[in-house]
C-alpha cells in the first residue's frame, strides 16, 4: 500500500530509503539575506572590482567572495548547488556584456575569422600558417 511516497511493508510503517545517488537533501548554509547580497554583488560587479583574484565570476571566485564577506566556507559540490538553485549554469551566461558591439562581432564572423581560417588551411589548423 502507498503512504504519500514511501511504501508501507504492510505494518503501516513507511519503508526507509536513500535518495536517489546516496545524496542527502541540501542543507541551506548560507541566510536568505546572505544570498540576497551574493547575487547582488555578482550581479553588479566584477571579482576584480571586489578586489579578488579572478577575471570572471566562477565557482571558486564566487565562494571565495562568500568566505571573505560572511566567513562561511562552502565546498565546491554546495557551490554548485546554489548556483543550480539560483539559475546559473556553466552553459547559460547571466546576461551579455553590456560593452559588446554587435557591428563589430559581426563583423569578425563574417570577415576576420572565415580570412583566419582560410590562411590556417595550410598550416595544420594554426592560425599563423606553422
Amino acid at each position: 500500500m502507498m503512504l504519500g511516497n514511501a511504501i508501507s511493508a504492510g505494518d503501516g510503517e513507511p519503508l526507509r530509503y536513500a535518495a536517489a545517488g546516496g545524496r542527502k537533501a541540501a542543507v541551506m548554509i548560507l541566510t536568505q539575506e546572505q544570498q540576497k547580497q551574493t547575487l547582488r554583488l555578482i550581479a553588479d560587479k566584477m571579482p576584480d572590482q571586489l578586489k579578488l583574484p579572478y577575471a570572471l565570476w566562477s565557482r571558486k571566485a564566487i565562494a571565495l567572495l562568500i568566505k571573505e564577506r560572511f566567513g562561511v566556507v562552502l565546498p565546491e559540490r554546495t557551490m554548485t548547488d546554489y548556483l543550480s538553485r539560483w539559475g546559473f549554469s556553466a552553459q547559460k551566461p547571466m546576461r551579455r556584456a553590456a560593452e559588446q558591439r554587435p557591428e563589430l562581432v559581426r563583423k569578425w564572423r563574417e570577415e576576420v575569422y572565415p580570412a583566419i581560417k582560410r590562411r590556417a588551411g595550410g598550416g595544420r589548423g594554426h592560425p599563423l600558417g606553422g
